[in-house]
């Protein structure tokens, strides 16, 4: 298994047509870029008699690898759009089940910004009690597990 840091999930868009992702997944080959995972979904702009499709993969390459740089350089030339989708830490879009681990642990707590936040019960004891004991089972937290039982009152 490789390591995460050597994992990076891109999106690259391109124009639905007969061979396209073919090309897309040759210039990755012969590149020498391990691609580790792909999935496609359709993309939400229509023009005259086209469409585009969205390609989210993750590929096995350190960032600053000279293939893997090659190989970006030239999907931008067949692309409509390329651009990295997250990162191994955190990403902003999880790629991988695992991924939600780090997301939780991130936006949980109190977060960034919401000690500056309007709300009402913010400041209460008993409701950043129940809120760091709520935190806390989430951070604990891994996928896969069986989701732990939370009374609300």
């Amino acid at each position: 298994m490789w390591e995460t840091q050597d994992r990076i999930s891109l999106l690259f868009t391109l124009n639905e047509s007969p061979g396209v992702l073919n090309k897309a997944l040759h210039i990755l080959t012969s590149n020498k870029v391990n691609m580790t995972r792909i999935q496609s979904k359709p993309g939400k702009f229509f023009q005259d008699n086209w469409r585009e499709v969205d390609f989210y993969i993750d590929v096995q390459s350190k960032a600053n690898d000279k293939n893997f740089l090659k190989a970006i350089t030239e999907l931008k030339l067949i692309a409509n759009k390329v651009q990295e989708v997250g990162t191994p830490e955190v990403p902003w879009f999880p790629t991988r089940i695992e991924d939600l681990d780090y997301i939780g642990k991130r936006t949980l707590g109190e977060g960034e910004g919401i000690q500056e936040a309007d709300h009402p019960s913010f400041r209460d004891k008993e409701y950043r009690k129940r809120r760091d004991y709520i935190s806390k089972v989430a951070f604990d937290y891994k996928m896969g597990q069986p989701i732990p039982k939370i009374e609300y009152t």
